[in-house]
């Protein structure tokens, strides 16, 4: 009988400077297939790690020390619902499985006929890290124009289109102006949307913090995440 744990992936980064600046990056995408009532059921996991240490350089004797860590967990198998295909869609970006999350969000649009601002935004996503930067211009072309539409439109909202658009340019994580745009965004999430919407920006704000060296808002944001989820499992 074949085991139940079908491959792994692993990535590694390091990240340095002259200013004393480490970081590194562990990610891992172990996945498992197992048969359940005559159907194969293959499973991916996340287990992603940053962390690294940076002087303060207003106490030389001092150094900050952060780390961070990501959990996912993605099955294969179908659901019914239109927005199970959605959301599984939505929790594959996450993962970075974009190929797929395209192919069940293509599914929520195709077979049960979802087509809102939130479908294109999420496409374009994916097609945005995949580097396909035209695809997703034109899924977000179409995400704007449902909202012009629609006099009920959400700040978060615009701010999602927004952020998606400037994730469109290289160096956008380093660009000051994304990151007070990333800011907005999670404040209007916070008034208009609940906690899983913030999450899926969960990776891109920390990064967004690191990369523009703001690590204690970076270490801050992760604190206040881990809070939310311990008072939502309890």
């Amino acid at each position: 009988n074949e085991g139940v744990f079908n491959e792994l992936s692993l990535e590694y980064d390091r990240f340095w400077d002259a200013f004393t600046t480490t970081e590194n990056r562990f990610v891992a995408y172990p996945s498992f297939k197992f048969d359940v009532s005559h159907e194969t059921i293959k499973t991916d996991f996340i287990v992603d790690y940053v962390g690294g240490s940076f002087d303060n350089y207003y106490n030389a004797n001092q150094t900050t020390e952060y780390g961070f860590a990501n959990f996912g967990i993605s099955p294969s198998f179908a659901m019914q619902r239109d927005d199970w295909s959605f959301n599984i869609g939505a929790t594959l970006i996450s993962l970075k499985n974009y190929n797929v999350a395209l192919t069940y969000l293509g599914k929520a649009e195709v077979e049960f006929g979802i087509c809102g601002s939130s479908l294109y935004h999420k496409k374009a996503i994916a097609l945005i890290r995949m580097g396909k930067i035209e695809e997703a211009t034109i899924e977000l072309d179409q995400m704007k124009n449902v909202m012009e539409k629609n006099e009920l439109t959400l700040s978060a909202d615009w701010l999602k289109y927004q952020e998606a658009c400037m994730e469109c340019h290289e160096g956008y994580l380093h660009n000051p102006e994304y990151l007070t745009l990333l800011e907005e965004l999670i404040e209007a999430i916070k008034k208009d949307y609940h906690f899983g919407h913030l999450y899926f920006y969960k990776e891109i704000i920390i990064d967004t913090y690191v990369a523009q060296r703001k690590y204690k808002k970076a270490l801050g944001f992760e604190q206040k995440l881990s809070l939310v989820v311990r008072k939502n499992n309890t």
